[in-house]
């Protein structure tokens, strides 16, 4: 077994502007705005890391990277192909939903994880917790990548949902318990996720959102299967 451990995140670039400073001068990388994407190779994985703060149209340096990285992934050495950026691109809660970062990467990032069967995206930015279905485009496809958000790791974790009823996409989604995520990679073709509650807010820590009932008993574990292998 290989495992991941998915706090969200060390070198995530985020918003906040004493993050940057720090990051630009321990790692002076060769990219736009403060060296905010890179990539690395970790056991059976290839690890492709974003930044939503970055330009990522078409033609733009972190695009032309991208592109030009996810061309190089051998599959046969590194079967599993994963990317993790700051901001979701698949989101049931109410909050960040109409970000013009979102929004682009939707356009411009999800057909590259598509055509190259990305496995998983892992977000943060949403102080909760979601992981969809396999997608492409909005609709469930067993092809498709699985997108995680894992932004409960320690502010009060009370995002409101978009509406009640989740998309047909979301395969689980909380907004009450804190927590992180382990990957175990155990071959090329499968690994185990488990989402590892911590706790919840306490009623003098709500904030002013508000806060929300955990649901006892819920939890998120399984199996998950190589998309790379399914490709037609």
């Amino acid at each position: 077994f290989l495992s991941l451990y998915l706090i969200f995140f060390a070198y995530v670039p985020q918003y906040h502007k004493l993050q940057f400073r720090f990051i630009y001068r321990q790692y002076p990388l060769p990219y736009d705005f403060g060296n905010a994407y890179y990539a690395f190779t970790y056991g059976p994985a290839r690890h492709i890391v974003l930044s939503s703060y970055s330009n990522m149209d078409p033609g733009s340096k972190q695009y032309t990277w991208l592109v030009d990285q996810l061309n190089e992934v051998d599959r046969s050495v590194t079967p599993w192909l994963f990317v993790s950026l700051h901001c979701p691109i698949y989101n049931s809660f109410r909050l960040h939903r109409r970000e013009p970062q979102l929004l682009h990467a939707k356009r411009f990032l999800e057909p590259l994880f598509v055509s190259h069967h990305v496995n998983m995206v892992f977000a943060g930015h949403v102080h909760a917790y979601m992981r969809t279905k396999p997608v492409i485009y909005d609709e469930v496809n067993d092809a498709g990548p699985i997108y995680v958000i894992v932004g409960n790791g320690g502010r009060q974790a009370n995002a409101p949902y978009h509406r009640d009823e989740a998309e047909e996409w979301v395969l689980l989604r909380d907004h009450a318990e804190f927590g992180y995520g382990v990957l175990d990679i155990i071959n090329s073709t499968h690994a185990f996720w488990e989402w590892e509650q911590t706790g919840f807010n306490a009623p003098e820590e709500a904030g002013k959102l508000g806060r929300y009932e955990p649901i006892e008993g819920q939890s998120d574990r399984g199996y998950v299967q190589n998309q790379f292998f399914l490709k037609k």
